[in-house]
């Protein structure tokens, strides 16, 4: 059994990100592993290098839970060729307190283009932090693949939540 904890990137109220981490949790549980979702990247105060003895309530609870995790899956946004502010902003937090290293992670977005950019600058930033990213997965377009609630309904696209999915499982396993 596999400890997982899924973290969203996006601080949008109806984010595809945050339905993409649905799907992967249910596929989890499903399989009989535990799933933790930190919802708390909104409360994360901006990086202060003054403040990382220190860094208040939330940015504790983030640490707290990727050490608990035996992996990681992150989904964040990309905008404006980039990774999302706030996923940023959280994984800045974790440089030098070590948590992520060693770790299997898998990194996903989605979005209009499937996040390439958002992608390689969560795989450059965690693996600098020492995290080992096993999977990464793109959905472009998720509005087209999903229902009206923002479920993802396509069956290309379960299909590759669920490979995406059991490659991050079967990492942490190894």
């Amino acid at each position: 059994m596999t400890q997982l904890l899924t973290i969203c990137g996006s601080l949008n109220a109806r984010s595809a990100n945050r339905a993409l981490l649905d799907a992967v949790a249910a596929l989890a549980r499903d399989a009989g592993h535990v799933v933790d979702d930190f919802g708390g990247v909104r409360e994360i105060p901006p990086f202060d290098p003054d403040r990382v003895d220190d860094p208040g309530a939330a940015v504790r609870a983030l640490r707290h839970a990727i050490a608990s995790a035996d992996a990681v899956v992150i989904a964040a946004p990309e905008y404006a060729g980039s990774l999302a502010g706030a996923a940023k902003n959280a994984l800045d937090w974790i440089v030098g307190s070590g948590e992520f290293y060693g770790k299997a992670v898998g990194v996903a977005s989605t979005g209009t283009t499937g996040g390439e950019f958002a992608r390689a600058v969560l795989a450059q930033t965690l693996t600098w932090q020492g995290a080992l990213v096993v999977a990464d997965l793109g959905i472009d377009a998720p509005r087209t693949k999903s229902d009206a609630a923002g479920a993802f309904t396509d069956p290309p696209t379960l299909a590759a939540i669920a490979a995406f999915t059991r490659t991050v499982l079967e990492a942490r396993a190894e």
